[in-house]
């Protein structure tokens, strides 16, 4: 995402889930269900198909507003980090394969 106040724009990292994905990494783990705030990512959104969005959009960027002054550039997958054994338990950091980016 580039900020367009700032000198020259910067670049921000934003990472997202799909809410669609919250109940199966919860299924994975053996639970009803996973607080998002436990996931490390920034943004749950609904209704996009963030793996798709990245195949369907290598050529030109997929651009994805959020409210009416934010717009953030949709660059590619961001796999899970270590830290999901913690925050999630055993099996944390494969239940959040393939979900967000």
């Amino acid at each position: 995402m580039r900020r367009s106040g700032a000198a020259g724009g910067s670049a921000r990292q934003v990472t997202l889930i799909q809410a669609e994905h919250l109940p199966a990494v919860a299924s994975f783990l053996g639970l009803d269900a996973v607080d998002p705030a436990l996931l490390r990512r920034n943004l749950v959104v609904s209704g996009l198909n963030l793996l798709a969005a990245r195949t369907l959009f290598r050529e030109r960027p997929l651009l994805l507003r959020v409210g009416p002054e934010v717009v953030l550039e949709v660059t590619g997958h961001c796999a899970p980090c270590s830290r999901m054994e913690e925050a999630l338990g055993r099996g944390g950091y494969n239940a959040m394969r393939g979900h967000g980016g």
